[in-house]
C-alpha cells in the first residue's frame, strides 16, 4: 500500500489502513512488505512510509498509542546519524540501526510464536488425549493387597494405649531415631507389623514407623509379605 496526502488515494488507504500491533509490527510489515533484509535496512525509505501511516492514522483519528512516536523519533534520529560524516576511528564507526534490528528480530520471534499458537489452536491442538499412565512408583510391590496393609493400621488404632489418656507428652524419640531403629532391625530380618507397632508407646510413633514402611515399600527397597504369624515388612 502506498500511503500519499492526495484526497482520492487517502479514501483508499481509509479503506485498507491496517491495524498494527504496536510499532514494531508496523515496522516489520513495512520491511517485509517492500522486502528488505532486516540487517541492512534503507531508513530513508522505511521512514518516510512509517511517517506516511502516522498521517493517515492522524487524519481518519486511528487512535495510536505514544510508542509509535517514539519509534518515529528513533527513526528520525538514525536517519540524521546515517547522513554525518564517518568517523576516521574504525572502531568508532558503530551502525546506528544495530539496537533496531535486535529489536526487530525480537519481535519477529514473537510474531512466529503467537502464529504457531494461533495454528495449533485452529487445528485442535490445544488439549492432548491420553490414557493414563501408572507411574512405576505407583505399582504394588508387595504380595500383601493395600487393603490387609490398611486393615493392619486400623487394628492398631482400634487398640486404645492406657498412655493415651488425652494427655500430651513430650515425645523422647526423634522422628529420625524411630526410622533408623525400624530400618536396623529391617537389616536383621523380617519385621512383623503388628508386634513391632503394638509395641510402640504413642500413636505419634506408630504414624511415623507406619510412614516409613510405606515409605520403603514405594521406592522399592522392601516387600510386604505375609505367613502363618501374620504381615511383615522385609528387604528387597
Amino acid at each position: 500500500m502506498e500511503y500519499t496526502d492526495s484526497a482520492t488515494e487517502v479514501a483508499e488507504v481509509r479503506l485498507r489502513l491496517p491495524v498494527f500491533d504496536g510499532p514494531l509490527d508496523l515496522l516489520l510489515h513495512l520491511i517485509r512488505k517492500n522486502k528488505i533484509d532486516i540487517y541492512d535496512i534503507p531508513v530513508q525509505a522505511v521512514t518516510e512510509q512509517y511517517m506516511a501511516y502516522l498521517r493517515a492514522a492522524e487524519e481518519f483519528n486511528l487512535s495510536l498509542g505514544t510508542e509509535f512516536f517514539e519509534l518515529a523519533a528513533t527513526l528520525l534520529a538514525i536517519k540524521a546519524r546515517l547522513l554525518l560524516p564517518k568517523p576516521a576511528a574504525p572502531e568508532e564507526d558503530v551502525d546506528p540501526r544495530e539496537e533496531l534490528v535486535v529489536r526487530l528480530q525480537e519481535w519477529e520471534a514473537v510474531k512466529e510464536l503467537q502464529r504457531r499458537i494461533s495454528e495449533g489452536l485452529a487445528a485442535g491442538e490445544d488439549y492432548l488425549e491420553k490414557k493414563p499412565t501408572v507411574l512405576p512408583s505407583a505399582r504394588l510391590r508387595t504380595d500383601v493387597q493395600w487393603a490387609r496393609l490398611a486393615r493392619v493400621w486400623e487394628r492398631l488404632q482400634e487398640e486404645k494405649p492406657q498412655d493415651e489418656v488425652r494427655v500430651v507428652v513430650r515425645e523422647d524419640i526423634s522422628p529420625v531415631l524411630l526410622r533408623a531403629r525400624f530400618r536396623a532391625a529391617l537389616r536383621q530380618g523380617p519385621v512383623y507389623l503388628t508386634e513391632y507397632l503394638g509395641a510402640l508407646t504413642t500413636r505419634l510413633q506408630r504414624i511415623t514407623v507406619f510412614l516409613d514402611v510405606l515409605e520403603l515399600v514405594r521406592i522399592g527397597t522392601a516387600i510386604v509379605a505375609e505367613d502363618a504369624h501374620g504381615i511383615y515388612v522385609g528387604e528387597k
